[in-house]
Formats: C-alpha cells, sequence, structure tokens
C-alpha cells in the first residue's frame, strides 16, 4: 500500500516535471520563431534569448507567490523526513 503523501507528492513532482519540459520546448520554438522574424531588422539573438530567460525567469521561479509556494511545500516535505 503507498502512503498517502508519498502518492501526492510523486504525482505533484510529475506533474511540475511534464509541464516544466513543455515549457522549455514551448520556449525554444518560440525564440526560434523570432529569431527568424528579428533577424532582418538588426536585434542579434543573444539579446532576443537574454530577455527571454528574464521573462521565464521572473514569471516563474522568481515570482514572489511561486517562491513562496515552492518553499513551503519543500519545507513541509523536508520537516517529515527530519522528524
Amino acid at each position: 500500500m503507498i502512503d498517502p503523501y508519498d502518492f501526492v507528492r510523486a504525482v505533484t513532482v510529475t506533474l511540475a516535471t511534464v509541464w516544466t519540459i513543455q515549457g522549455f520546448r514551448r520556449a525554444a520554438r518560440f525564440v526560434g520563431r523570432w529569431e527568424r522574424r528579428l533577424e532582418p531588422l538588426g536585434i542579434s539573438r543573444a539579446f532576443l534569448r537574454r530577455q527571454v530567460a528574464i521573462t521565464l525567469l521572473r514569471t516563474t521561479v522568481l515570482d514572489p507567490v511561486n517562491l513562496a509556494l515552492m518553499l513551503t511545500l519543500l519545507g513541509i516535505w523536508t520537516i517529515r523526513w527530519l522528524i
């Protein structure tokens, strides 16, 4: 029998992994499409990639609400193992 808490953790980690991989794939396609569109305008690929990376970080990991939720989950999960 699987512990319900372990099941919820596994499902949460699996969903987060799948969504993260899909997000990276969509971002890569987005950057590729816009690199081709902006190249004739003289905008460098490095500049576009940097802007996309900053935007992705700000909307995911560096967002205060998401960061608080991730730290709360990690804290709850690790406290249970420490006790």
